[in-house]
């Protein structure tokens, strides 16, 4: 059972201590077997352009989240706060145009690697410990050549 819900895109970078903020409706009482009665919501970072994707690492016990126009991945960990995780995570030309230029979704796949919807390089892309980035789906409609419009979600 939770005891805290936390919101990875919500708090300043430079605050050491969470702030608590706003509250849960309990619309239904089976939501008290996934999060406890006193259970809070904290705000851990703000300031982010547009943020999408979060996704929970268990294996690592951190979070992380896209800022798709600022081309990055950031990581929230207890005890150590707010981090860059990946710069760029996507599109990686000098002076890129446009505005959705890094990642967008976030998933963790069986292996506990971070699959990520790229809209930058127009693919579904899979990045390892080493954080090295493997295309896992360029092509679209059985031409390996069609670049995927704008991908955005990955489960």
């Amino acid at each position: 059972m939770m005891r805290a819900l936390r919101l990875a895109f919500l708090a300043p970078a430079w605050l050491t201590a969470q702030t608590t903020v706003g509250s849960i409706e309990r619309l239904d009482p089976a939501i008290d077997a996934l999060i406890a009665r006193d259970a809070r919501i904290e705000k851990l970072a703000d300031g982010f352009t547009w943020s999408e994707g979060p996704v929970w690492r268990t294996r690592d016990r951190y979070l992380v989240f896209s800022d798709v126009p600022r081309n990055t991945i950031y990581k929230w960990k207890e005890g150590e706060g707010l981090s860059i995780f990946l710069r760029p995570s996507g599109l990686a030309t000098p002076n890129p145009p446009g505005r959705e230029l890094g990642s967008n979704g976030l998933t963790v796949d069986a292996r506990g690697d971070i699959v990520m919807a790229d809209h930058g390089n127009r693919q579904i892309a899979r990045l390892d410990d080493s954080l090295f980035i493997k295309t896992t789906i360029a092509g679209c409609r059985g031409r390996p050549t069609a670049s995927i419009a704008s991908p955005r979600a990955v489960t």
